[in-house]
């Protein structure tokens, strides 16, 4: 199971085992059988930060359904949509990795991520396979330098 520390709200997604690309565990989001998958991290605090960045490892298998695969950030009061991978695309060989840069308002202290995985609720199957791991925040700080020099 999901680590509940680190994603107290799993809906629907499962912690699968060593795909045929040698990863040990991923996130397996299939949107089956109510048309949606989601998870959501644990808060984070990113107040402190004056960037970060959200990168995660993905791949698309069963493709062609209309099963997208969406990324959003809280921003205190509603979800925001940082990034969308389509469902209607042909499926991967590979794993490909995606970094998305956190706009200024995600850098407070009840930080939150979300992956959902949306579609049609449907009893024959027919749903798109996401592959989800490497799942990462990472934040920095840029201090101000001021050099201060004498010229003749």
């Amino acid at each position: 199971d999901l680590d509940s520390a680190k994603w107290p709200i799993v809906d629907g997604a499962a912690l699968a085992y060593a795909d045929e690309y040698n990863r040990d565990y991923f996130i397996l989001m299939n949107g089956h059988p109510f048309g949606g998958d989601t998870i959501e991290s644990m808060a984070i605090d990113l107040s402190s930060f004056s960037g970060a960045v959200l990168s995660y490892d993905y791949k698309r298998r069963a493709a062609n359904w209309e099963d997208d695969l969406i990324i959003s950030y809280w921003n205190g009061s509603t979800w925001i949509e940082v990034d969308r991978q389509s469902g209607r695309q042909t499926e991967m060989d590979a794993y490909q990795r995606i970094t998305i840069h956190l706009p200024i308002e995600a850098l407070h202290s009840e930080f939150r991520f979300q992956v959902r995985s949306i579609g049609s609720a449907n009893d024959d199957s027919l749903h798109e396979d996401w592959h989800i791991d490497n799942l990462e925040v990472m934040g920095w700080m840029v201090s101000t330098v001021i050099l201060g020099d004498t010229w003749p």
